[in-house]
């Protein structure tokens, strides 16, 4: 079981998207996923339906009465959230104007603790920005995904979310790692963006996935009818292409990834970068 946090401090890079997408494919070869909505705008509670603003949400199990029971909602699509419901507006003037101190950025990290044992996977959310919640997202989890927009993504950009990868490992999560950046919104016949994905692969160190996804009308589209791209569209290169994902970060074997693409992909439609 590992704890993944999607992390860019830019917005509209696929972060909530590759968030969802990825808590809902193991569950498609019955597995338990766990997707933590630590993004004060809740779209990913809004996807999987869990968003009611007149429930408790995250912000209340970590700083205030809420029970796990009273917040965590099974949602229709098989996958577990822990929603955000907008509760908490601007984090970093919630949390300091509050009086909490350095020892509560460790309150997301308490709760998944426990919850480890329940899941196969756990997924997080987070602000596009570095502040208090995303640096508890961060102190929490395992790993960081790092999704880029490949029409606007920057070397300063990944730096940046690099430089916040390395603080929060020397200063409170020393075995945090990077499992890879993921390119998003990728054409695939186009020259510019392998030249680009090869350029970034080598100066951050062969970190970018081999696997990327690519641009696609039917994430927007599922998105919009508040479902994941699966129960819209059984098959799609973005869903092929999350798959790929999903098996690349090891959330399903090889056997469960070779079912999944019988039943949700089309072999044509699959792609990858090439990495030389």
């Amino acid at each position: 079981m590992s704890i993944i946090c999607a992390f860019n401090k830019k917005g509209g890079v696929g972060k909530t998207t590759s968030c969802v997408e990825l808590a809902c494919v193991p569950t498609l070869v019955g597995k338990k996923s766990l997707i933590v909505d630590m993004d004060c705008q809740g779209n990913s509670s809004q996807v999987y339906r869990a968003f009611n603003e007149e429930n408790p949400d995250i912000t209340d199990l970590l700083f205030g009465d809420a029970t796990l029971e009273e917040v965590l909602v099974h949602s229709e699509f098989g996958v577990d959230v822990l929603p955000n419901n907008k509760h908490v507006k601007r984090p970093d003037q919630f949390f300091y104007s509050n009086g909490y101190q350095e020892k509560d950025l460790f309150r997301l990290k308490e709760v998944l603790d426990k919850l480890k044992g329940d899941y196969d996977t756990i997924i997080i959310d987070n602000n596009p920005a570095a502040d208090s919640f995303s640096d508890m997202s961060l102190i929490a989890s395992d790993y960081v995904l790092i999704p880029v927009d490949s029409a606007n993504f920057s070397y300063d950009g990944i730096a940046d979310v690099i430089q916040d990868y390395y603080r929060i490992q020397a200063d409170y999560n020393s075995e945090l790692q990077i499992i890879g950046v993921l390119l998003a919104h990728v054409k695939a016949r186009t020259t510019l963006v392998r030249q680009k994905y090869s350029a970034y692969d080598a100066m951050f160190q062969n970190i970018a996935l081999k696997s990327v996804i690519r641009d696609d009308n039917n994430i927007a589209e599922s998105l919009s009818r508040y479902m994941p791209i699966y129960y819209y569209d059984k098959k799609t290169n973005a869903g092929t292409d999350y798959i790929n994902v999903a098996q690349q970060l090891s959330l399903i074997d090889l056997d469960d990834y070779k079912k999944l693409l019988r039943k949700y992909s089309n072999a044509r439609t699959r792609f990858e970068m090439d990495k030389r």
